[in-house]
């Protein structure tokens, strides 16, 4: 007898692989997670998330390996005649070994299941018929998620809470006076002087400790593409020189890796549409042109409300006064002070989205002109 212990996250697929094949050909598909309910069942214990989880718990204390003893005696009692049992549920390498020494070790398989974590999620949020415990913990912590997602948003947004909105940052330093374990914040900046103009009271509070990421060599570069296309191309699918190019391109481009990637996937496009077998330098160097900083694109998207007007106006200007932009903006959007104006542009000045210059040649005094910052450049 063969034993297959299939195994992955939940919604990795395990299960319906193992049943689907087991279907065709007659082979039996065993949980730990059904011999848990099934006990459940037989004890009147009434099945919900909690009920299992204190269940699963105390049967843990009689044995760590309790519900795979339990699948190895339902083999021996009502499968020993069957040349190939799939099992599952198995979380740790001492059941794995059990399994083993009862069945013999050339006779246990494992079997990985990988999936996107979107793949996963898709499966388990559309419950089939029956009680899914493991769909309706994750399911009872989608509003978890979400709210997570919220604080992902705000903090990874922290050179705007700094640059924008100090109070927001007192704040949140203020938060270990009202929590019995203490908070600390890890915050990710571009900007080396993100901290050099906030209020004293902030800076003391702070206490910072700071790390520098310095930018990816040519060779990092080249290493990290490399890593990635091995999971997503075939071997020799790369022209010699493909992964240079796409790397110094990167580098050039103010050292984003998404730069690399972005080269990588259009001239893979390319190859595809030609029916080549093979990414050359030559697919590369016909997308170079059009791939440029990935970080601008990314800011330009989350933009709102007048940030993002003032930015679409000059998207088709090279160079124009803050006072022609005013005018333009009031045209087309509406009436707003120059003060409110004024604010707004130096926060994209702040957020290295706008560059402002300052001409003193013209006698009636200063102007001022501004363009949209082509490349990012973090200082």
């Amino acid at each position: 007898m063969k034993i297959v212990v299939t195994v992955g996250m939940p919604g990795s697929g395990k299960s319906s692989h193992a049943k689907s094949i087991g279907k065709k050909y007659g082979f039996p598909q065993l949980e730990t997670g059904n011999v848990l309910l099934k006990e459940m069942r037989e004890k009147n214990i009434e099945i919900t998330s909690d009920n299992i989880k204190k269940y699963t718990g105390e049967m843990k204390k009689i044995s760590d390996s309790y519900f795979t003893k339990r699948l190895i005696e339902i083999v021996k009692a009502e499968h020993k005649d069957k040349p190939l049992v799939f099992l599952s549920g198995m979380r740790a390498p001492s059941e794995i070994q059990l399994l083993r020494k009862e069945f013999g070790g050339d006779n246990v398989l494992v079997v990985a299941f990988l999936a996107s974590r979107y793949s996963r999620f898709k499966r388990i949020s559309q419950p089939k018929e029956g009680f899914d415990f493991v769909g309706e913990s994750i399911r009872d912590s989608e509003k978890e998620v979400e709210e997570k997602k919220k604080e992902d948003q705000l903090l990874t947004k922290k050179d705007e809470l700094v640059k924008k909105d100090e109070k927001a940052l007192y704040d949140l330093l203020r938060l270990n006076q009202y929590v019995d374990n203490p908070i600390g914040l890890v915050m990710i900046s571009n900007y080396r002087d993100i901290f050099i103009n906030v209020e004293p009271r902030i800076k003391s509070s702070l206490n910072i400790e700071g790390v520098e990421f310095k930018s990816y060599s040519l060779q990092e570069m080249k290493d990290i593409l490399m890593e990635r296309c091995k999971h997503a191309f075939r071997s020799g699918v790369l022209q010699e020189g493909v992964i240079h190019i796409c790397a110094n391109h990167a580098v050039n481009k103010s050292g984003d890796v998404r730069v690399g990637l972005e080269c990588l996937r259009r001239a893979a496009r390319i190859c595809e549409e030609e029916g080549s077998d093979k990414i050359t330098v030559n697919h590369v160097k016909k997308v170079l042109k059009g791939v440029g900083p990935v970080k601008l694109n990314l800011m330009k998207e989350n933009l709102e409300g007048v940030k993002k007007n003032i930015v679409e106006l000059l998207s088709g200007e090279k160079q124009i006064t803050s006072t022609e932009l005013y005018r333009k903006y009031v045209k087309k959007f509406g009436k707003m002070s120059r003060q409110a104006f004024r604010k707004h542009v130096k926060h994209l000045e702040d957020i290295g989205m706008l560059r402002v210059k300052m001409d003193r040649k013209e006698t009636r005094g200063r102007k001022y002109f501004i363009s949209l910052v082509k490349r990012k450049v973090f200082k």
